[in-house]
């Protein structure tokens, strides 16, 4: 997930941690800014594949966005489900890479 803005990971920063997180924080902005990641480095990478780990340790800048390999696999499905993608394999060995054609 996107760190909070400041120190608000840590009571002694002041923040009230039963706040609910700030919009940019929300399941469906986390989930549209990973999906934009992942599309602008498969246009800058066009022939790119890897598994959902590897997305996350290598595709996706920790100081962007912080994200888990179970988020990544769910909307690399999605976009397989769209047909911008295509799965090879299956399980977390999967790799995903542009639809060809």
């Amino acid at each position: 997930m996107l760190d909070w803005p400041g120190d608000c990971t840590k009571r002694s920063a002041g923040c009230d941690l039963a706040d609910p997180p700030p919009e940019s924080q929300s399941p469906g902005f986390v989930e549209a800014k990973i999906t934009e990641l992942l599309m602008e480095y498969f246009a800058r990478h066009p022939r790119a594949m890897d598994t959902a780990a590897g997305v996350v340790e290598w595709w996706i800048p920790a100081e962007k966005i912080r994200t888990d390999a179970e988020t990544v696999r769910r909307i690399l499905d999605r976009l397989t489900e769209q047909g911008v993608l295509e799965r090879i394999g299956s399980g977390e060995y999967a790799h995903y890479r542009l639809k060809s054609g």
